[in-house]
C-alpha cells in the first residue's frame, strides 16, 4: 500500500491521472469501468495477482489495446519471459526508478497513440471502401466522384502502411529493448 501511494502521487505530479485498486480484483474492476490506456499491475497481489489481471484484461475487448505494464520484485529472467508472453506489454523490476518508469510510460503513450491512429485511419478506410462499393453499385457513378474516392484510398492505404510500419518499428524496438534487459538481468545474476 505505501508503495501504491507514491508511485500514485509520483504520477499524478507529471499529470497523470490515476485509478487504484486494492487488489487485482479491485484493478480489474477499476479498468473495465474506466478503460483506460495504461495499466500499470503489481505482480504479488492479494485476491487476484498481477499476472492473472493481465490475461484477464488481454481476454477483454474492451481491455485488451490497454497498454500493460508489469510492476514486480521478480527479476528472475524467467519471470520476466512469463509475463511478456502473457501479453505484458513492459515490464520494471522493484525498486523502480521513477525516471525509468516514465519513460517507459512515455513509450507506452506512443504506442497507444499509433495504434489509435491506425484504429482511426482503418474505420475511415472501410467507410470509403463502403461507400465505394455504395457508388459502384449505384449505375449513376460519377466518374470524378470515384476518382476523388480512389485518391482517398490511396492516400488512406499510404498513411496505414507508414502507421503500421512505425507501430512495426516501435514493436521491434520493445523486443530489442526487452532482449536488452534480459541480457542485463541474466548479467546481473551472475555477477551476484
Amino acid at each position: 500500500p505505501a508503495a501504491r501511494t507514491i508511485l500514485s502521487k509520483r504520477l499524478k505530479a507529471v499529470g497523470y491521472e490515476v485509478h487504484l485498486g486494492a487488489d487485482g480484483r479491485e484493478g480489474l474492476h477499476q479498468a473495465r469501468r474506466i478503460i483506460p490506456d495504461i495499466i500499470i499491475c503489481d505482480w504479488m497481489m492479494p485476491v487476484m495477482d498481477g499476472l492473472e489481471m493481465l490475461r484477464e484484461v488481454k481476454e477483454d475487448e474492451d481491455l485488451r489495446s490497454c497498454y500493460f505494464i508489469l510492476l514486480t520484485a521478480k527479476s528472475q529472467v524467467d519471470d520476466v519471459i512469463s509475463g511478456l508472453e502473457a501479453g505484458a506489454d513492459d515490464f520494471v523490476t522493484k525498486p523502480f526508478n521513477q525516471y525509468e518508469l516514465r519513460v517507459r510510460l512515455r513509450a507506452g503513450e506512443r504506442v497507444v497513440d499509433l495504434e489509435t491512429q491506425l484504429a482511426e485511419l482503418q474505420r475511415e478506410l472501410a467507410a470509403v471502401h463502403a461507400r465505394r462499393s455504395e457508388l459502384h453499385d449505384n449505375l449513376a457513378v460519377n466518374a470524378s466522384e470515384l476518382e476523388e474516392l480512389e485518391a482517398t484510398i490511396r492516400e488512406a492505404a499510404h498513411a496505414e502502411a507508414q502507421l503500421q510500419q512505425e507501430l512495426t518499428k516501435a514493436a521491434e524496438d520493445e523486443r530489442s529493448r526487452q532482449a536488452q534487459i534480459a541480457k542485463l538481468e541474466r548479467e546481473r545474476q551472475a555477477a551476484e
